[in-house]
């Protein structure tokens, strides 16, 4: 027979277990993307790298990049190839400007202009859409590393994109922004983007966003 006290201890680990799975799945399923949300609209300024890798067919292409961004409207990209620049784009808010080291070329626009420079995705393309009419579901937690991250599925019901299109989001709940953003048409990987060194509200200046065309470079005003 087995004693009372054995099967109180099963009892109540089973009970624990119930209750901690049950309201760990509760509160990540409604908090994550609203705990994600809220932290985008405490940001002022925020910094970081971005390794992004396209798929294409059996072939990949990465680039590195590291992002300023100040709110309300300057930024600037550097993207790097085999630790190499390629390519550094920004905006003070009034010029924006696109700059090629190995052509040697530089692009200035003016923001009023009707012509936009190359689009500058961030990590938000991929945050702000869960908040209009997407199904979030989560998936658990999971360790990038040594780092423990709720996991998100976002699939989107915009007419824009296509059917089977979904999206994965590893949050780092201490910061509550993503570390690695994994998009998929079906079962087919389109391209991963992973995150480090955030710095956020540390007080970017102005002057990171200026840019003067160097000597020498051919300058095409839009």
């Amino acid at each position: 027979m087995v004693p009372k006290k054995s099967l109180f201890l099963v009892f109540a680990i089973i009970v624990f277990a119930i209750f901690y799975y049950g309201f760990e799945e509760r509160v990540n399923s409604e908090s994550v993307s609203k705990n994600l949300i809220n932290k985008q609209q405490e940001i002022s300024d925020i910094s970081y790298d971005e390794k992004l890798t396209m798929f294409i067919g059996n072939e990949s292409i990465t680039t590195e990049s590291s992002f300023l961004i100040k709110k309300p409207n300057m930024y600037k990209r550097v993207d790097r190839v085999n630790s190499s620049t390629c390519l550094t784009i920004g905006s003070d808010g009034t010029l924006t400007w696109e700059y090629d080291p190995i052509k040697n070329k530089t692009w200035l626009m003016n923001n009023t202009s009707q012509n936009p420079l190359q689009f500058i995705p961030t990590y938000s393309e991929f945050i702000d859409p869960i908040s209009d009419n997407c199904t979030i579901n989560y998936k658990g937690s999971e360790y990038l590393g040594k780092v423990k991250t709720y996991k998100l599925e976002v699939i989107s019901s915009k007419l824009s994109e296509s059917k089977g299109w979904h999206r994965f989001l590893w949050i780092d709940p201490k910061i509550w922004m993503p570390l690695k953003i994994q998009s998929y048409n079906g079962d087919k990987l389109l391209m991963t983007l992973e995150y480090e060194n955030y710095s956020i509200n540390s007080g970017i200046k102005d002057t990171e966003f200026k840019f003067k065309p160097l000597e020498g470079t051919e300058v095409v005003n839009i």
